[in-house]
């Protein structure tokens, strides 16, 4: 499976964050991950400018730890809604991967153990990976898993 590479504008993204680690990083874990934002939705939505839904990856301080956003791409507000956060996602080069829902665990694996260690390119430290969900009524579409690239020096 070859990925689409592309290069992606910053852009701002308002959900909910939460600490994922090794010892909690489960398929319920993020069920329960997107339940909340969820819940939040209706607060975001409105200032969405695509609709879409996004699963950002943000290192950690933390060895095996890592911040997980649920949320939305939008325009610049004034004010964010208590309890939610906002973070950009920098400009880069991504290797875009697209996976159904089923297979979002098996196409992580993939990347990481297979695709990237034989690529002429390396992950970019600089960017989050990052998930793109397609937007409510459009199920059926895939998921795009945008992994950071850089070539290899």
């Amino acid at each position: 499976m070859e990925p689409r590479v592309l290069d992606r504008d910053s852009f701002l993204v308002i959900g909910t964050a939460t600490r994922v680690t090794r010892e909690n990083e489960t398929g319920d874990y993020y069920t329960s991950i997107w339940r909340a934002f969820e819940q939040r939705r209706g607060e975001v939505e409105p200032h969405s400018v695509d609709r879409a839904f996004y699963g950002i990856s943000f290192s950690g301080a933390e060895e095996g730890a890592f911040e997980y956003i649920a949320g939305m791409s939008v325009k610049a507000l004034p004010i964010i809604p208590s309890g939610l956060v906002a973070r950009e996602v920098p400009a880069a080069r991504y290797a875009v991967f697209p996976c159904p829902l089923t297979e979002i665990g098996e196409t992580y694996r993939y990347i990481f153990r297979e695709w990237l260690p034989g690529s002429p390119l390396s992950l970019s430290v600089t960017a989050p990976v990052f998930e793109q969900y397609p937007p409510v009524g459009e199920e059926g579409e895939p998921i795009l898993i945008h992994v950071p690239i850089v070539d290899n020096p």
